[in-house]
């Protein structure tokens, strides 16, 4: 049954980029909760020695909790959400669980993303046919050019990964041909701040190269090249500024206050930023109207829904992720680390909650949280063995 949870665990996010619908790319992660519900209780208690899996427990708690004081609370909404919950706890376990049983997982599982968002791109340009926006060729989870975009950043981020670490020319090839595709993708799609946040993945590295040679001489060429790196961040997150999405999270900023900052208005409450059309329909450039469905910010959006508290929570998994990742001695901590740099950038400018079906928030958050998860467990389990 392992070998059967690894599989659809690896369908479900490299089926991301390729499966032709939403409805088929949520088959493979029911099938995994299916297979995790068989056999939860196994592993479950270890798991308490994990930060990083108490944390994200007791977010999922607490977020599942404040749907009770939502506004406009429909019975069916309270049981989908708490079945999206289910899925995302299910699948992070299921991500530690596949990781642990198999070494050779986290590579497929990046091979198999990377392979089939190149084969998307080439898919898409096939399709092309004077069409400009990626919606309107191919379906799934790739909904907009933006989440398409991000998307692609989060593969090109791992194709990069992957070519640095083959020993053979071939395989180097290879990927480092699907990484200039994935770069084209991204440029052709010029969503601003997936560049911004591929960037400041880059910073997340050195700044964890800073720490790790803390000890050596070469401490003072990394401080150079991250301080180098923070300005071109710094630069370009002044450029994408010009967008003016600030104007949309002081309004959301403006309504949590109002409201119950603490605690907030709970996670099936509406966002609706209250605007001056007239004033700011002209600098939003971003943006055909004035209609807003959602903070463009996920950590505006996270205050708004679930307070102050569920903010801290979701910024303590974040860092602890981030600590679980330094920490670990496995190859693929470089990789993990730059994905939550480039998600925890991306939602500085987009997503609206973290808990839904498989999205893009998945792919930049909760599987980069899961691999730090298991490698956490992981480094347990070794220092386990060497006190014995």
């Amino acid at each position: 049954m392992a070998w059967l949870l690894a599989l659809f665990v690896l369908v479900s996010f490299s089926g991301f980029f390729l499966l032709p619908s939403s409805k088929a790319n949520s088959f493979p992660v029911y099938v995994v909760a299916i297979l995790m519900i068989l056999q939860i209780g196994k592993g479950l208690l270890v798991s308490y020695k994990s930060l990083v899996f108490c944390l994200f427990s007791v977010l999922l708690a607490y977020t599942s909790l404040s749907v009770f004081w939502s506004s406009g609370l429909d019975p069916s909404d309270i049981f989908s959400y708490f079945g999206e919950v289910l899925l995302v706890y299910l699948m992070l376990m299921a991500i530690d669980k596949c990781s642990r049983r198999y070494d050779s997982f986290i590579s497929l599982l990046f091979k198999s993303i990377v392979a089939l968002a190149t084969t998307s791109v080439f898919v898409i340009e096939a399709q092309q046919g004077g069409r400009e926006t990626v919606s309107s060729l191919i379906g799934g989870r790739l909904s907009t050019d933006t989440v398409a975009a991000i998307a692609y950043g989060f593969a090109m981020i791992s194709a990069c990964h992957l070519a640095s670490n083959m020993s053979q020319s071939f395989e180097r090839f290879v990927w480092s041909t699907c990484f200039l595709t994935l770069l084209y993708a991204c440029y052709s799609l010029d969503t601003n701040y997936v560049w911004l946040a591929v960037v400041g993945s880059i910073v997340v590295v050195s700044v964890s190269k800073v720490w790790e040679n803390r000890s050596s001489h070469f401490v003072f060429g990394w401080i150079a090249s991250t301080i180098c790196l923070m300005i071109a961040f710094l630069y370009l997150f002044d450029l994408v500024l010009v967008s003016e999405r600030q104007l949309i999270w002081q309004s959301v900023v403006d309504v949590s206050y109002e409201g119950t900052p603490f605690f907030g208005s709970g996670a099936l409450t509406e966002i609706v930023p209250v605007l001056d059309c007239p004033i700011t329909s002209n600098l939003l450039n971003d943006f055909t109207n004035c209609s807003f469905h959602h903070a463009h910010n996920m950590y505006v959006s996270t205050m708004f829904h679930t307070g102050i508290v569920g903010l801290g929570l979701f910024l303590a998994l974040l860092i602890v992720s981030f600590g679980a990742s330094i920490e670990s001695s496995r190859r693929e901590r470089w990789l993990v680390l730059s994905l939550l740099g480039y998600g925890a950038t991306v939602f500085l400018f987009d997503g609206s909650q973290y808990i839904s079906k498989l999205d893009f928030v998945w792919m930049v958050f909760w599987l980069p949280v899961g691999l730090a998860y298991s490698m956490e467990m992981r480094e347990a389990e070794e220092t386990y063995r060497m006190t014995e």
